[in-house]
């Protein structure tokens, strides 16, 4: 954040939290370098990936009567073309 948030003030964080794309990532990557391997560091491990971590660390840093509720999201690429071309057209929402 750039600016602190305003008294009663609402903050959004979304997290991945657990997902399994690694089969669809290695194949995609592998069609753009055929000789790329997954590092054992892909995700970081420190990140948080549940309510529970996400509500720790926001109170740890200081945020007061922190909520947050889970839902799941799924999406089907159909295979790893469909993925590359999702991430080519939205690379910016990944970064």
């Amino acid at each position: 954040m750039s600016q602190p948030l305003y008294k009663g003030g609402v903050i959004g964080i979304g997290l991945w939290g657990t997902i399994d794309t690694t089969e669809p990532w290695i194949e995609a990557c592998k069609k753009i370098r055929p000789d790329f391997e997954l590092d054992g560091d892909f995700f970081d491990k420190a990140a948080w990936r549940t309510c529970e971590e996400l509500g720790h660390g926001l109170k740890a840093a200081g945020f007061k009567n922190v909520k947050s509720q889970s839902r799941k999201f799924e999406i089907d690429y159909g295979d790893a073309d469909g993925f590359l071309t999702h991430f080519w057209s939205n690379w910016e929402s990944w970064c």
